[in-house]
């Protein structure tokens, strides 16, 4: 079922129905999906499992480890994004949507990573005072937003991918358009 949500429109009773998929997307895309599936199978994994338990500490810190890193990488495909944006690229984006968009994922993913290594730092500070269900709750948790954040990590490479494709075909364009603006009549 697609939830929607009621808006003013100009249509005939005055509202028109838009699928919150599309006023979220991040509701509808598959890397939010992997982390509501990884982070409740590994909290009952560590419910049922006293040797998870027993290295829950160990986990959230390498947790703590893999969100810096996506931190890392979403910087890096950020500064590769920025460094293809010029005046015409710019436009182009603003005519398919506008910067805001196009830069929502970045910004999402590094919000999940930078949470995630939070609540894996605590997870870690707090996991010796955790009954088992405290201990589920942390793993679910640290598990959800970490391999959130993975996922996001492998979208935004593919983002970038498809923004440098983008980006290359509109300088070929370019290029092509001076060549035949130098060629003799």
């Amino acid at each position: 079922m697609i939830l929607m949500e009621q808006v003013p429109s100009p249509s005939d009773d005055g509202v028109q129905k838009i699928p919150v998929h599309e006023r979220f997307p991040t509701l509808a895309s598959w890397d939010l999906w992997v982390g509501l599936v990884a982070g409740p199978a590994c909290g009952l994994v560590t419910a049922l499992s006293a040797a998870v338990r027993g290295n829950g500490f160990t986990i959230a810190l390498a947790a703590v480890g893999v969100d810096i890193a996506i931190l890392g990488v979403v910087l890096v495909t950020m500064q590769l994004f920025l460094a293809l944006l010029d005046a015409d690229f710019a436009l182009a984006i603003d005519n398919a949507g506008g910067l805001d968009d196009a830069t929502r994922p970045y910004l999402t993913v590094a919000k999940v990573a930078g949470v995630g290594a939070l609540v894996a730092i605590i997870g870690a500070i707090c996991w010796a005072v955790a009954p088992w269900w405290g201990a589920a709750l942390i793993i679910g948790a640290t598990v959800l937003l970490a391999a959130w954040a993975i996922a996001g990590t492998v979208q935004l490479v593919e983002l970038s991918l498809f923004f440098s494709d983008k980006r290359g075909r509109l300088s070929l364009a370019e290029a092509k358009a001076r060549a035949l603006r130098r060629k003799p009549a």
